[in-house]
């Protein structure tokens, strides 16, 4: 495996704008759609807080992640890198969530809000990731 050096500048980015998204997708826009596809309820949400208080490790983590595939890949440009970011959620994101819906309880609604929340996230970590600035080794 090859060794990785992240570039912490551009993880930090990524976390954040993953962590925005997550808040606009699932607090904002598609709060009460969410509430009901989850079969969660405001106050039963509250009792649950504690769960979200992990929730800042997995924008990290999938920032991480990213960063480590681009490191390995060493994509050319923006497009490359945005492909990969592609292959990542369709080989190893959605395949994971499908799970949860598959054998699960859940309708179609939340596994499309999810599963477009993890594309985004995928797509923005990688642009950032590529995007960013480095200095010349």
């Amino acid at each position: 495996m090859p060794k990785i050096a992240f570039h912490w500048p551009s993880l930090i980015a990524s976390a954040i704008a993953i962590y925005v998204v997550g808040f606009l997708l699932y607090g904002l826009i598609f709060e009460e759609a969410w509430l009901v596809w989850s079969g969660y309820r405001a106050e039963t949400l509250a009792a649950e807080s504690w769960r979200m208080a992990l929730s800042p490790i997995m924008p990290v983590l999938l920032a991480a992640g990213i960063g480590w595939v681009l490191h390995w890949c060493k994509p050319a440009d923006l497009g490359a890198a945005l492909g990969l970011g592609g292959l990542v959620w369709l080989l190893l994101l959605l395949p994971t969530r499908l799970y949860a819906w598959v054998y699960g309880p859940q309708p179609l609604g939340l596994l499309l809000l999810d599963g477009g929340h993890l594309l985004a996230d995928a797509l923005l970590a990688a642009a950032i990731q590529q995007a960013w600035p480095k200095k010349a080794q």
